[in-house]
């Protein structure tokens, strides 16, 4: 089942793929498959999801290294909106 729903992810646009992946990510996590998880992980490009994604492994796993993942991402996160409100603020 692992198998077809990322074959049939992979043949979706790149605007439904990444949340395919996403979905299919937190689906193994939730049956216990992390490794799974962190494999379709690489596929997602979206940063919000894969903070959430390790946030998550991290606490089923009760894993320190990997909810420093999760906060790595999330402040890359931050620093991205941040410079965005900023060039909002200041515009040329």
């Amino acid at each position: 089942l692992l198998k077809h729903a990322e074959n049939v992810a992979e043949k979706m646009n790149e605007e439904n793929a990444p949340v395919a992946f996403t979905l299919i990510a937190q689906m193994m996590i939730e049956l216990g498959r992390v490794d799974d998880a962190m494999r379709l992980i690489k596929n997602i490009r979206n940063e919000y999801d894969k903070a959430w994604l390790f946030s998550d492994i991290a606490y089923e796993r009760k894993d320190a290294y990997m909810l420093e993942e999760a906060v790595k991402v999330a402040r890359q996160i931050r620093y991205k909106y941040e410079k965005v409100l900023e060039e909002k603020k200041h515009p040329l």
